[in-house]
């Protein structure tokens, strides 16, 4: 199976036009990219931007042939992901949008970090899950990272109460891929059982460093998850047309 992994789309939000970035020129090349691959299924991280592009957005979606599954970032409003049609209500558990999957017999869990912070009730679902007799490797999609990437970005933009979740998952005993974004870079973290993804956005790329943020690139990407034997990624990246923004 082959998982194509989009993130912080940004389409023509406030950033775009702070940043002066095509972001729906961006996709549409990305989604061309991902067309040529063999791909069985598209999850998309949250920061999807302004809800007049959510129908284009589902149409290109749509396009590539397979499911696709959107979570929320902490950008978006639900009410809004909900209008749209690209979530499903029924979803929606005390203000936070959550649920689990199984797919060619591996459990997906898709979770909701939007308001920066989980709620009791999201993290008292998964540990039911994690409590269960089941060994097989997990795959989580959020927005925020869990684990430490070791820039200013978890000084000034982590998850809060992500300690946590991440003890939560280590002591589950069971092999963890958990795929994120909202950094803007490309960045894997392992810590025990748990191995942690972080994918390029669709605007632009950040440098956290010395406590500072700042744009690093503005070429964008997207992470290929092939599922096999084992767990293995590949990030492509694409560069600006001409007249886009450089570094």
């Amino acid at each position: 199976m082959t998982i194509a992994h989009l993130t912080d789309l940004h389409l023509d939000d406030f950033l775009a036009r702070q940043c002066e970035v095509d972001t729906p020129a961006n996709l549409k090349r990305l989604m061309g990219e991902i067309g040529k691959h063999d791909i069985d299924l598209l999850v998309v991280t949250g920061d999807l931007g302004e809800e007049r592009l959510f129908g284009e957005l589902k149409n290109l979606l749509a396009a590539a042939g397979v499911p696709w599954h959107i979570i929320p970032g902490n950008h978006d409003r639900l009410k809004d992901l909900a209008r749209g049609g690209l979530i499903d209500p029924d979803c929606i558990k005390g203000g936070e949008y959550y649920y689990s999957e199984e797919i060619r017999g591996l459990p997906f869990y898709f979770m909701d970090s939007r308001s920066e912070i989980l709620g009791t009730a999201q993290l008292q679902w998964l540990r039911g899950k994690m409590a269960s007799a089941d060994e097989r490797e997990i795959l989580l999609f959020i927005h925020h990272p869990v684990l430490d990437c070791g820039t200013a970005m978890d000084q000034r933009m982590a998850l809060k109460g992500r300690e946590e979740l991440s003890a939560l998952l280590r002591e589950s005993g069971r092999n963890v891929h958990l795929f994120c974004g909202h950094y803007h870079f490309n960045d894997i973290k392992e810590k025990g059982k748990i191995r942690q993804y972080v994918t390029p956005s669709n605007i632009m790329q950040i440098r956290g460093d010395e406590g500072n943020i700042s744009i690093d690139t503005f070429d964008f990407g997207f992470r290929l998850i092939h599922i096999g034997e084992n767990v293995q990624t590949e990030v492509i990246m694409l560069t600006p047309e001409s007249g886009q923004n450089s570094p």
